[in-house]
């Protein structure tokens, strides 16, 4: 497998008659344009319900290219952020490693040939005078075919920019594209354009609209839904293993999903909330070691720079802790290529579209018996901080207040479309808590990481330099999340609890 990048990429709507224009008199950068042509062959891939495309992915194979999968892509508004996962293997049938990086969308689902399309291809490649890319502008005029005829034509412009393209050749290409007749920016994937209405639909798991009127059910399913897209989106990312926030945003959405169901567990069949809260911890636990792993690399890095640590201790030490984050993100990928993972993500996405709410559960707006609910973690959260003893605090009494504070964080986020702005700043306070209660718990498990290495000669007094300044950070946390808790606990921040 190969991954080509495209860092910034402007898709425009063409009409039937649209003609690249010429483009070398633009800029003084451009030095050299060249125009070829091409006549492309693609057939795409997705289930029955167009599952891959409504989630916003694409797997396709074409002629003389071989496969391709796009997984769902950021944009700025205008501006495209998309890698291009390829795959070398015959027309016949997916390639294994793009069915599993597809695992959390499809989930046993079976692929098909969906949308054929043929196209004919005029492209434009603009250079520097030292041969560098600026940009790369494609004009597509594409036929989706139903059988031998054809069904759809429509005509689409992709400009993909260079790294070191200036904002003003920007927007000079653009505005020579729509001078020729290019329409306005549309990130519409050509598979959406083939498929019609149906791959225009929300995915399977959707945030619905809601406002300060929504029920207790419109709140709780989007809660719960929002941590089942995040975790979907970032399974991918888990697999490739090349950028750890993806472990790192996973196991928040796997929190978040166990915090709304303890948080609001009055409206949820009992049964099914605590078998599915069971259910998530051991990935939860798995994704969590990995995430430590992680953070312990990073700090450790940090703190042997800042301290001038000699380069063979820093590699030695750093290296013990990269083999155990390599063991345990192993276990995790085994984990997830079991059946049981699919079976799992399967009830994920049920417990998302229609969770088993209590019988009892009211109609009445979600601001009257939601809110209730978090008031009572928040109440908890104040009492354990006021038992705490000012002289003294242990790092496992802060740990539970900082898990306290998460949970009240996590359920006055799913209050926000009802409880507006009041219960946004109690988030932005219970966040900066949580931080440095965070920055608190990370300077303790270094700390206590780094004490098997104080016995070992050649390596022992740089682990104790770092060992101390783990302490020295965890000092600092401790002077610092009395001032962060006054702030969150001045009752202007908590007054939209009240009663």
């Amino acid at each position: 497998m190969t991954i080509r990048v495209i860092e910034r990429e402007v898709k425009m709507a063409a009409p039937a008659v649209f003609c690249l224009p010429q483009f070398g008199d633009l800029d003084a950068s451009i030095a050299r344009e060249v125009a070829d042509r091409a006549a492309l062959s693609t057939v795409y891939y997705d289930t029955s319900d167009v599952r891959l495309a409504r989630w916003g992915c694409s797997l396709r194979y074409r002629r003389g290219q071989g496969w391709t999968l796009k997984l769902p892509q950021e944009s700025d508004g205008r501006l495209l952020v998309r890698a291009e996962h390829e795959f070398a293997g015959s027309a016949q049938y997916p390639p294994e490693a793009a069915l599993d990086l597809l695992t959390a969308y499809l989930r046993g689902a079976q692929l098909a040939a969906v949308a054929r399309l043929r196209t004919v291809r005029n492209r434009v490649v603009l250079a520097d005078a030292g041969g560098g890319r600026l940009a790369t502008i494609t004009d597509d005029l594409v036929s989706v075919l139903n059988g031998r005829k054809i069904g759809l034509r429509f005509r689409e412009v992709e400009v993909e920019l260079g790294d070191d393209v200036s904002d003003s050749l920007i927007e000079c290409l653009l505005a020579r594209l729509r001078e020729a007749g290019a329409g306005e920016i549309d990130p519409t994937p050509k598979v959406v354009r083939a498929l019609g209405a149906r791959a225009s639909q929300p995915s399977e798991v959707d945030i619905i609209a809601v406002d300060g009127d929504a029920n207790a059910a419109d709140i709780v399913r989007n809660a719960l839904a929002s941590s089942v897209i995040q975790l979907i989106r970032h399974d991918a990312g888990i697999r490739l293993g090349r950028d750890p926030d993806c472990v790192h945003r996973a196991r928040v959405a796997l929190r978040r999903m166990r915090s709304h169901l303890k948080t609001f567990a009055p409206f949820f069949e009992e049964r099914w909330a605590r078998e599915l809260r069971d259910a998530a911890a051991g990935l939860a636990s798995q994704l969590g070691t990995v995430r430590d792993a992680d953070v312990l690399i990073q700090r450790l890095r940090s703190d042997a720079a800042a301290l001038g640590l000699a380069a063979p201790a820093r590699r030695t030490l750093v290296r013990q802790f990269q083999k155990r984050r390599a063991t345990a993100l192993s276990c995790l990928h085994e984990t997830m290529r079991r059946q049981s993972y699919v079976a799992l993500l399967k009830r994920f996405v049920d417990a998302a579209r229609d969770p088993k709410l209590a019988p009892t559960t009211p109609a009445q707006p979600a601001a009257v018996t939601l809110l209730p609910l978090v008031a009572a973690d928040w109440e908890k959260l104040r009492k354990a901080v006021d038992a705490l003893s000012p002289a003294e605090v242990d790092d496992d009494a802060l740990h539970k207040i900082r898990i306290r504070a998460k949970r009240c964080r996590y359920g006055a986020e799913a209050l926000t479309p009802v409880a507006g702005k009041e219960a946004k700043s109690f988030v932005r306070k219970t966040a900066a808590l949580q931080e440095i209660l965070g920055t608190h718990h990370d300077s303790t498990v270094e700390r206590q990481a780094l004490e098997e290495f104080r016995t070992r000669a050649k390596i022992a007094f740089d682990a104790g330099q770092l060992a101390a300044a783990a302490a020295l950070a965890g000092s600092h946390s401790r002077q610092r999340w009395r001032d962060a808790w006054r702030s969150l606990s001045r009752k202007r921040h908590s007054k939209w609890l009240a009663p």
